[in-house]
């Protein structure tokens, strides 16, 4: 029987049993991470501290996991990993295949936003393996979501489009609402890479739909984000600027700072159609800051790009050359 998460907090309040308190706190971790990430690592901070006065190695590396899935749900991929690395080591010393492989998957996830997609695909890959082995069907329909979006970020669209597409009938197929919310948005991203809008807006409000029915804050911010990004592809600033604050209200309730720098894009290109050039400036380097605080190097190298965008409009052409020369030394340099 599954609990709900005030049926949860009840035990939690009433128990005197330290492992019960444990269990209890991580649940409530996992239930959080998503759409309270905040309160998610406050949750799994309590285990480690519990873990660590009873000498408890295995819940220690669960409240290491939920607290590193948690940052990075924030963003914060800097201070994500040594967390996750720390939560595998356990796992793997303790020869526990769902853990590793779930913790592994996070790692890979980061590996994306920083740029290292063969390393990514690899991990991926490897997870991938494991829960076709263990059968987690949930696992797989995310893993292979994510294999498909490293094939999109990596050029190789043909690839990405039969992925998804085929991971989307999977979903369909088991009537899983929540999966099905994230993969019409998956497919979404990718129309919209291709420069297919309408049907990227089709697949967009279709996955809105479904997340507003869920109460899911993460998965109705994320689309609103991409609405908007559509358009102002298309050349809508107007609607684009009517979503943009919907957005944000809802991707700072998360804490979301890299889906945040996303709207500053979105705000600067808005900008600087409207030829107010420092405004849009002032929204590209906020990005870069965004990007450079959290390690999202794929950020770091858009806001780059803009920027020298805007050099060029003002006429800056040896500024506008050296944020060229920057976004290319960050799009190839290695992650330290």
């Amino acid at each position: 029987m599954k609990l709900t998460t005030e049926e949860i907090e009840r035990r939690l309040v009433a128990t005197t049993d330290v492992q019960e308190e444990m269990f209890l706190l991580l649940r409530l971790s996992d239930r959080m991470t998503r759409n309270h990430p905040r309160q998610a690592i406050q949750y799994a901070q309590r285990v480690v501290h519990l873990a660590s006065i009873h000498n408890h190695k295995e819940n220690k590396a669960h409240g290491w996991r939920l607290t590193g899935v948690s940052l990075f749900m924030l963003g914060e991929y800097k201070e994500a990993l040594p967390l996750l690395r720390s939560a595998l080591a356990v796992f793997e010393r303790l020869g526990d295949e769902l853990m590793s492989a779930k913790t592994r998957h996070y790692i890979a996830a980061i590996s994306v936003s920083t740029g290292e997609h063969g390393n990514a695909l690899e991990l991926f890959e490897r997870g991938l393996a494991t829960f076709k082995k263990l059968g987690d069907t949930s696992w797989i329909i995310t893993t292979r979501n994510y294999i498909s979006y490293v094939y999109e970020q990596t050029g190789d669209v043909d690839k990405a489009i039969r992925s998804y597409l085929d991971t989307l009938e999977l979903v369909r197929s088991l009537d899983d609402k929540s999966h099905l919310g994230k993969s019409l948005y998956n497919v979404a991203v990718l129309y919209g890479r291709i420069g297919n809008y309408d049907k990227a807006l089709e697949c967009a409000n279709a996955s809105f739909e479904i997340w507003t029915g869920l109460n899911d804050t993460r998965g109705m911010g994320l689309v609103l984000q991409f609405t908007a990004q559509c358009y102002v592809y298309m050349g809508r600033s107007e609607e684009a600027g009517k979503i943009i604050p919907r957005a944000e209200k809802l991707l700072r309730k998360l804490g979301a700072k890299d889906h945040l720098a996303d709207m500053q894009i979105c705000r600067g290109r808005i900008a600087l159609e409207k030829a107010s050039d420092a405004r849009a400036m002032s929204h590209f380097r906020r990005a870069f800051r965004m990007a450079v605080h959290t390690g999202n190097k794929n950020m770091a190298v858009t806001s780059l790009g803009f920027m020298g965008k805007t050099c060029m409009y003002r006429g800056q052409y040896r500024s506008a050359l050296k944020f060229y020369v920057s976004r290319v030394q960050a799009a190839f340099c290695p992650r330290r």
